[in-house]
């Protein structure tokens, strides 16, 4: 064998790096991430809510230790949230908690059913949040006019709070449908479709 021609290996490296390899969206995490705190917060108010009504009595004689004015502590007593309406809303937040905790660890790990189950726990909640917080202040017990204190401060406080809550509880539903609606995020969910189906 004539080994005088054989061309000794080029000790060059490549210079062709080829295609850059694609780097993944981060939308999904990020999205994700919020949803699972939000779940997180929803999974506690709704089990503080289920217990309210019963805790309420306990509550009280707590805050009995520490004021003085057994007339504000009496009216205080009377002041227990309606149950029907305290445990009706707890199971429903509980449930969409729990599909928001889901479809959030879902979209996280980019597979499709993560966002219709986060666009399902979204058309919830838009109206949802429509309804219930104007209904709890209005079947909210007050206490009364003679016990009230802060003036002007604390009603106008009793109308910013409930409003703050309404947008705090629409901005991210409305922006993740928005965002879900767009065609760019779409073709990539359908692409994670077909990555499913080639790992079946």
């Amino acid at each position: 064998m004539d080994t005088a021609d054989a061309t000794p290996p080029s000790m060059t490296p490549p210079t062709d790096l080829g295609e850059p390899p694609d780097v993944p969206s981060r939308w999904p995490m990020v999205f994700g991430v919020i949803g699972i705190i939000i779940a997180s917060f929803g999974l506690l108010g709704a089990c503080c809510g289920m217990v309210m009504p019963l805790a309420w009595p306990a509550y009280v004689n707590l805050i009995a230790k520490f004021l003085p004015d057994e007339k504000i502590v009496e009216a205080m007593r009377h002041m227990r949230p309606p149950i029907a309406w305290t445990l009706l809303s707890s199971v429903l937040g509980l449930a969409t908690a729990i599909l928001l905790l889901t479809g959030s660890i879902k979209l996280i790990r980019r597979n499709p059913s993560g966002v219709s189950m986060c666009k399902l726990w979204a058309w919830i909640m838009i109206p949802w949040m429509l309804i219930a917080i104007p209904v709890s202040i209005m079947i909210q017990p007050q206490m009364p006019p003679d016990l009230q204190q802060g003036g002007l401060g604390m009603q106008a406080g009793a109308v910013i709070g409930p409003c703050m809550g309404v947008v705090w509880g629409l901005t991210f539903p409305i922006v993740m449908l928005i965002w879900f609606a767009r065609r760019a995020v779409k073709d990539e969910v359908r692409g994670w479709e077909g990555e499913i189906r080639e790992v079946i």
